[in-house]
């Protein structure tokens, strides 16, 4: 609790009195502390003393000497190196004696560290946790990489080998496709060969599958009739290997083209087509150096005859007659029509057909 010194009244904590001797104390206070004159600040530049002309003489002793500074003044980072390397002469020194007492041969000295800026070295090799990122980024696609393999592998298996002519074929027809028939029948080496010939005459092989596919889709839509689009399913029944004679005919057969002969399958396949269906014989003949392609005989086509005998009939003349326009694509493998394509010798049609067994 305070009162004022001039009037007497009561004031709170951090009050001032609002009488006229306070208010005129606290004017006269104010005034005096205008008007006194400010103290004085030494000039740090006249107070300098160069330590260089700091020399002892009378004068310089009588106003106060000052001590020049030393010149061989301790570097600190010298200092620390030198602390540094006497720890290091210690641990060395330590380290060969445990050596020796203990018969091991020494290990060479640590490699003094250098005292500079390595922040770029640093940043360049990869942290702890960076590697252990990269290491499991590179398992993770080693083990994608061995699924794919295998699962390449078995696809290879289940319908590689003999059998991918067949499925070739089974494609080519229910989509039209001509270069699925062409590799399904015909040699790589021949397909290469008229790829090349194409080239050479400014062609493209594109242009002679484009013109195949469109004369097997005018085929198809004969067969259809109007309704939906057949597709074929071509199954194998039964498979045989091929040894002796028969492998030899077969050897025969390919030898007039260049072509050798490794194994040879005999498939008996089951064909459903545009409401036609019926097994014959056909060869899945594996060619050194290429792959592999069906063989047809003159029994597989007097069965694929008599299987389709109705839609040769029917449109077989149309066949022959849509032929026409596509005949510089088909005569690049020797054919004159789809007939030829597929196996199918219509001009020996009329002779007895055997049965399969």
């Amino acid at each position: 609790m305070a009162f004022c010194k001039y009037c007497g009244k009561k004031l709170e904590e951090g009050e001032y009195c609002g009488c006229e001797e306070s208010v005129a104390a606290a004017a006269a206070s104010l005034e005096a502390a205008i008007e006194a004159p400010a103290e004085e600040v030494p000039d740090p530049m006249e107070m300098y003393i160069d330590p260089v002309e700091n020399v002892p003489d009378p004068d310089a002793m009588e106003e106060g000497y000052i001590k020049p500074l030393e010149e061989d003044v301790p570097d600190p980072l010298e200092k620390a190196e030198k602390k540094e390397k006497k720890h290091k002469e210690k641990r060395e020194k330590k380290h060969k004696e445990g050596k020796h007492k203990s018969g091991e041969k020494s290990a060479p000295p640590v490699q003094e560290r250098k005292r500079h800026d390595n922040t770029a070295e640093t940043a360049a090799l990869p942290s702890k946790k960076k590697g252990g990122y990269l290491k499991g980024s590179l398992l993770f696609i080693g083990i994608v990489l061995a699924l794919l393999l295998l699962t390449f592998m078995l696809m290879k298996i289940l319908t590689g080998g003999y059998k991918s002519p067949v499925i070739n074929m089974e494609k080519g027809i229910t989509r039209c496709r001509s270069e699925r028939i062409i590799e399904a029948i015909v040699p790589e080496s021949r397909i290469t060969e008229v790829k090349n010939d194409l080239i050479a005459e400014d062609g493209k092989w594109k242009d002679v599958t484009d013109d195949l596919d469109e004369y097997l889709e005018g085929i198809r839509d004969l067969l259809r009739d109007g309704g939906d689009k057949p597709k074929a399913e071509i199954k194998i029944v039964d498979k045989d290997k091929v040894t002796g004679s028969n492998l030899k005919s077969i050897r025969k057969a390919f030898d007039s083209i260049e072509e050798e002969v490794g194994k040879a399958y005999k498939l008996k396949l089951e064909i459903n087509y545009a409401g036609r269906n019926g097994r014959f014989n056909v060869y899945s003949v594996k060619l050194k150096g290429s792959g592999w392609i069906l063989f047809a005989d003159e029994k597989t086509s007097d069965k694929l005859c008599m299987i389709f005998r109705d839609e040769i009939d029917s449109f077989g003349r149309e066949v022959v007659r849509m032929a026409r326009g596509y005949n510089d694509s088909l005569s690049k493998f020797g054919w004159k029509t789809a007939f030829d394509m597929f196996g199918i010798d219509t001009d020996s049609s009329s002779s007895e057909v055997e049965t399969v067994e």
